[in-house]
């Protein structure tokens, strides 16, 4: 019997043996109870059956006991050989049996997970193998070992659960990811592994003829779960010797979408929870609760039909499958240009995919800087990181200077010297009260006293040893300087990065694809001075709900020279005269006054909104400019007054 032969046998069988099952199981699943009612999260509007991972599950193992028999009856060195299969027959059919339990009569989720933390363990135990094989690591503890092989096992089951949501979805992404690993292994030369990841592609297949839309019958948690730990075995057992790449690889062609799918879910759901809880409410969205924020549901949102969406996904998820067998088998000469795809992939994503979960956290970020309290935890976290860097950036100084105190210095050396240099400079920022700062509030003069604190630290500490050794050794200068350079990059930057991480999720958040979901309102703002900068903090950080109702298109300023500029953020449209053309050009539904106009303009501005029916208002701060106009002029006539009548006391006593 020849290779091809082989491959079209055991394809052949899977495919008929799904196929005939799948027809028995859409008139057997209803009188069994497995049946899946539409409601307010469902797509389908009819009952559907949800039997269809019986038909794969047994179409699977029956292939692979005929497999491991006639097709290719002698021993063969590989990983997923005839022990593999009876040890993966016991593990599947624990998560097999808690799936059908679930389908028929539903369980909890404490329950599901139990099922599929034993189910991974029994793989673990029987067979001998776990998440080394993966890592490549020969000497990991078994306690971890163990605990990783569950992780990955329950990851991929889930994220497999969760995808599947919509019509030929899950069977169809499996499909691909199972031919990513099918490549892998023919492609290292291990066939027989290829034929029984064969046997799976064609259980899916015959499954999916009844599954793609419409549906006549779905998979269910029974099928669903079932693929997700198949894959998550086979990339287990059939990783062989891996390096770095391969450890990266792995993931995206064990289950490329599905794994991106789950993550947005709990990042999702994580931030919408802990909104909850700061409002108040314990009983918020729970991590392991349903949604229609999946990534079938936006792009059905979007428009598109469910054939549509699944191939679009099928497509993604090819995609990524290429990525990971790139990362696994492309020379080192080509690393840099994965990255580069790599990095152009994760940019695609985060400008068009995750816009919900910007959101979500967006809000989580704002409701947290409404509560100044929580600047506790800063006064925790930065003088903790403020030392560890300061240590490191110490460390890395003198060993610039003299690469030969690695080797003379011990653990116990330099924790006698590290205190010398670093104590002056903590004392220094306590004194300029670092830790007691708002970062999340910060100004220039914040970072400007932050700065100083610093430097002067570290002058002091230069100033004690010069002291200390009757002279200024230049040595001690050049680490210094080293010092306070490798110092300002953590200490600055951990505060700067986190805050402009906070502006930037709190602006990305309120992006115009939101506009699918809320009526949205395009805001011209008429003053890019002061006030203008004021609304656009209020609206950010007090009023971010406001930001998924409104886009600030730009600013209209009556200064030329900041034509087409960038201010806070927002450009400059142009001036009074091109109103009528930004108007027509933007859409715009109403403009705020952000300024003391002159009458004659304000006039003019009124006039033509009522041409164009856009609406006009006016925002001003609690205080406004002619109030503090007046007050400015009450003070100095408070001062006059007491000047006078401080003059007339001095007279009256000479």
């Amino acid at each position: 019997m020849n290779d091809l032969s082989k491959y079209l046998i055991v394809f052949g069988i899977s495919f008929f043996l799904s196929f005939l099952l799948t027809r028995v199981m859409i008139r057997l699943g209803p009188r069994f109870g497995m049946i899946d009612i539409p409601d307010q999260r469902r797509i389908h509007k009819t009952p559907i059956p949800r039997a269809g991972g019986v038909a794969v599950f047994i179409a699977f193992h029956v292939t692979a006991f005929i497999f491991y028999l006639f097709v290719w009856p002698s021993f063969f060195p590989s990983p997923l050989n005839f022990d593999w299969w009876l040890s993966f027959l016991v593990a599947s059919s624990i998560l097999f049996a808690v799936g059908v339990w679930d389908d028929i009569k539903g369980v909890r989720p404490i329950v599901k997970l139990s099922g599929q933390v034993l189910a991974a363990a029994t793989l673990f135990f029987l067979s001998g193998k776990g998440f080394d094989s993966i890592l490549g690591f020969k000497d990991i503890p078994m306690f971890i070992n163990l605990l990783l092989t569950i992780i990955w096992c329950v990851a991929l089951i889930n994220a497999f659960n969760l995808i599947d949501g919509m019509d030929g979805l899950c069977s169809g992404l499996a499909i691909i990811s199972s031919l990513g690993i099918a490549a892998a292994y023919i492609l290292r030369s291990q066939p027989a592994d290829s034929l029984i990841v064969l046997a799976l592609i064609g259980a899916a297949f015959g499954f999916l003829r009844y599954n793609f839309h419409p549906a006549k019958i779905f998979l269910g948690d029974s099928g669903s779960m079932f693929l997700g730990f198949t894959l998550a075995a086979f990339a287990l057992f059939g990783a062989g010797k891996s390096t770095v790449m391969v450890s990266v690889g792995i993931p995206f062609i064990a289950a490329g979408i599905p794994i991106m799918d789950t993550v947005l879910a709990i990042w999702r759901r994580s931030a919408r929870r802990l909104s909850a809880k700061m409002e108040g409410d314990d009983d918020g969205p729970h991590i392991m609760g349903a949604d229609k924020e999946h990534l079938h549901h936006r792009l059905l949102e979007a428009g598109f039909s469910q054939r549509k969406v699944a191939v679009i996904l099928y497509i993604g998820n090819f995609a990524m499958v290429t990525v990971g067998l790139f990362s696994v088998f492309m020379s080192k000469a080509l690393v840099g240009l994965f990255l580069i795809i790599f990095i152009a992939g994760v940019y695609v994503v985060v400008r068009h995919v995750i816009h919900v979960e910007i959101w979500d956290t967006g809000r989580l970020i704002a409701q947290g800087i409404r509560r100044p309290g929580r600047a506790l935890l800063g006064m925790i976290v930065y003088p903790v990181w403020d030392l560890i860097w300061l240590s490191v950036a110490l460390i890395t100084a003198m060993l610039l200077e003299d690469p030969k105190l690695g080797s003379l210095m011990d653990v116990g050396s330099w924790a006698r010297l590290l205190p010398v240099w670093i104590s002056p400079v903590f004392l220094m920022l306590v004194l300029g009260n670092t830790y007691s700062r708002v970062w999340s509030r910060s100004n220039f003069r914040d970072y400007l006293i932050l700065f100083f604190s610093l430097i002067s630290g570290i002058l002091l500490t230069l100033a004690f040893f010069s002291a200390a050794e009757a002279d200024i050794r230049m040595a001690n200068v050049r680490v210094s300087i080293t010092f306070a350079f490798l110092g300002m990059i953590g200490i600055f930057g951990i505060r700067v990065i986190l805050q402009t991480f906070r502006e930037w999720m709190l602006i990305a958040s309120f992006d115009d694809r939101l506009g699918s979901r809320y009526l949205v309102k395009h805001i011209l703002l008429y003053g890019a001075g002061n006030r203008g900068a004021l609304y656009l903090r209020e609206l950010r950080l007090i009023h971010p709900d406001e930001m998924a109702t409104r886009k600030i298109i730009g600013f209209l300023d009556d200064n030329t020279n900041l034509r087409q500029r960038f201010l806070h953020g927002v450009r400059v449209m142009g001036c009074l005269d091109e109103l009528e053309h930004i108007i027509s050009e933007n859409d715009i539904d109403e403009i705020v006054i952000t300024a003391d106009l002159l009458s004659a303009h304000e006039t003019r501005l009124k006039e033509i909104a009522a041409r164009h029916e856009v609406a006009v208002s006016e925002w001003k701060t609690h205080l406004s400019e002619v109030d503090l106009s007046n007050l400015k002029s009450r003070a100095i006539d408070d001062i006059a007054s007491s000047t006078k009548e401080h003059t007339e006391k001095t007279a009256s006593e000479d």
